[in-house]
């Protein structure tokens, strides 16, 4: 496993698990920046069908917030992808990579995830505090999508590299 593809799963495991901070005025919610994502993409399925102002504006919204947390959390991967590739075992890397997006991913089940408004945030752990919000099929509708681009990503690259090699 080289860099840039440790540097690609931990941006994307980041992506999908950490919680950020929504902050809209009087309400603030805490879930991964991947519904950032959902978000703007939602906005603009809403763009031709009326109110094209605030549609708009809550595009930009989550771009601003996806652009914010997304750069803090590539700067997070790199910065473990670094210390990752130092090591000399293809093997330790790869262990090492596996524990840290299984660690990740055991954050979703954590209460650390919440929203709230004019009321105290709630808090739980991922699928808790979205699925009452959104439906049970919010989170495979984000995830799904993210994970199977990232993986597809990573095999043209695996084969690229392959075909250089």
């Amino acid at each position: 496993m080289d860099y840039a593809s440790i540097k690609c799963i931990l941006f994307v495991a980041l992506l999908l698990t950490v919680p950020a901070v929504l902050f809209m005025i009087q309400v603030v919610f805490f879930i991964p920046a991947a519904f950032f994502l959902a978000g703007m993409i939602a906005g603009m399925t809403k763009l031709w069908s009326g109110s094209v102002g605030e549609t708009a504006i809550f595009i930009a919204f989550f771009g601003v917030h996806l652009l914010v947390f997304g750069s803090l959390y590539y700067g997070i991967a790199v910065l473990l992808a670094k210390g990752v590739s130092a090591m000399s075992s293809p093997a330790v890397r790869a262990t090492i990579v596996v524990m840290l997006v299984l660690g990740l991913g055991t954050l979703t089940q954590l209460p650390i995830y919440g929203g709230g408004g004019h009321q105290p945030v709630k808090w739980g752990p991922l699928s808790a505090v979205i699925q009452p919000e959104y439906g049970p099929a919010a989170i495979p509708l984000v995830y799904i999508p993210i994970i199977a681009v990232s993986a597809v990503l990573l095999i043209r690259r695996h084969r690229h590299m392959r075909k250089m090699a």
